[in-house]
Parts: structure tokens; sequence; C-alpha cells
């Protein structure tokens, strides 16, 4: 699916260095990043995502999505948003054809 597609319904605040690529899959851990798949970073307990977006981008993420308005090295497609959390929802969503529209609750 292309990341157009996948941020269509995102609420991002900056969008920079935009590739409109096929995305491979997403991941919000960054040992899990394959070439074209789109990293997550999100600030939990122990540990902050933003502290591993180098090695996402060295493993291959195409683009990635950041709540912190951090400068990267490299250029791939940096999407900032005030909750990456609820991003990676969002995405993960779109990414996988909103398989909650298909649920249906019986009981």
């Amino acid at each position: 699916m292309k990341l157009r597609e996948i941020i269509k319904d995102l609420n991002y605040t900056q969008l920079e260095n935009f590739s409109n690529y096929e995305v491979k899959g997403i991941s919000c851990n960054s040992n899990c990043i394959r070439p074209g798949y789109l990293f997550v970073a999100i600030k939990g307990e122990r540990f902050d995502g933003h502290s591993f977006l180098r090695p996402a981008i060295n493993k291959g993420a195409g683009a990635v999505i950041l709540q912190k308005d951090l400068p990267l090295r490299k250029k791939v497609a940096k999407i900032l948003v005030p909750d990456s959390q609820a991003a990676l929802s969002s995405v993960s969503a779109a990414f996988f054809g909103y398989p909650g529209k298909r649920l249906k609750a019986t009981g």
C-alpha cells in the first residue's frame, strides 16, 4: 500500500521529504524494521522510540512518524504528529484494510 493512502486520515502537523513509496510493513520496534517499512517512534514508560530512529533508518525505513521534531540525517519521509501512539493505531488500521469495520459483536 502506498504511503499516501496510509496517512490520509492521520492528524499530522508536519510532513517533510515525502515520497509516495510502497510501504512493506509498519513497526514501532526498530529491530523489526526492514527495507520499505514505516517506523513509528513511541515514547513509553521505560524507552523512547525516538532514540531508535538511526537504527530504524539504517535498516531501511522509508518513512518515520515522530511526536518530537528531531532532525534526520538521511532523507526519509518525516511525519510529525501530536500523538505517535494514536498515529500507530491509525496507520496500522489503514495498512491492514480497517479490520475493525469487519468485526461483528455477538452474544
